[in-house]
């Protein structure tokens, strides 16, 4: 049996919460700025709050792309707890619809994982990422891949915060921007909803000028 590796990612961003949650429900758009992940997709959409997606991830030499089929639901945790969670799990054994890849790709599974998503400010929010997976890599050692994904993590922390910064650059180029426009029954829920939030946070007796 394959082994389950886990990873914990901690970090603060410079990025506003909501610019977050764009790049991460425009599943489609991670291959354009994640340069590991080859292709991505979204295959159903359950509920406002829940996508079925694939994505896969390139692999160096010799190892084949490896293929994820995962279900995310987010939760808001906002006036609870001050931040928005998503769980993630594998869907690929959960629905016979999704067939393996017959190109050489390896299915991965994704056992349990999540993000939270907690904003410290309108422009910084902390995320944590936790993830079980088991790359079905039997024959590389656990060291090495744990050393790919630490790189990978970085890498991909990095890239995350610094697309944020594009979400709203002004440009015209910014395909985030524009599905922001082009989806507004989804992205004005959206902006309603922090709006509330923020409106209540400023207006708690100990909080603090943001």
């Amino acid at each position: 049996e394959s082994p389950v590796h886990g990873f914990l990612i901690e970090a603060v961003l410079e990025a506003p919460l909501e610019d977050l949650l764009v790049l991460i429900n425009e599943v489609d758009l991670f291959q354009h700025w994640l340069p590991f992940i080859s292709k991505s997709q979204v295959l159903s959409r359950p509920s406002r709050t829940c996508r079925v997606a694939s994505a896969r991830i390139r692999a160096p030499w010799p190892m084949k792309s490896r293929e994820a089929i995962l279900r995310g639901d987010a939760i808001d945790g906002l006036d609870e707890d001050d931040c928005v969670v998503i769980v993630v799990r594998d869907a690929s054994t959960s629905d016979t619809s999704y067939v393996e890849a017959n190109d050489g790709t390896v299915r991965m599974h994704i056992k349990y994982g999540g993000i939270q998503l907690t904003p410290i400010s309108r422009m910084c929010t902390k995320i944590r990422g936790l993830c079980h997976v088991d790359p079905q890599l039997n024959f590389v050692p656990a060291w090495l891949i744990n050393w790919i994904a630490a790189r990978v993590c970085y890498v991909g922390v990095q890239l995350f915060e610094r697309q944020a910064r594009h979400v709203r650059s002004g440009h015209t180029e910014s395909v985030h921007m524009a599905r922001m426009h082009g989806d507004r029954a989804f992205y004005g829920w959206l902006e309603s909803r922090l709006a509330e939030y923020w409106r209540r946070r400023m207006e708690a007796p100990h909080h603090q000028t943001l």
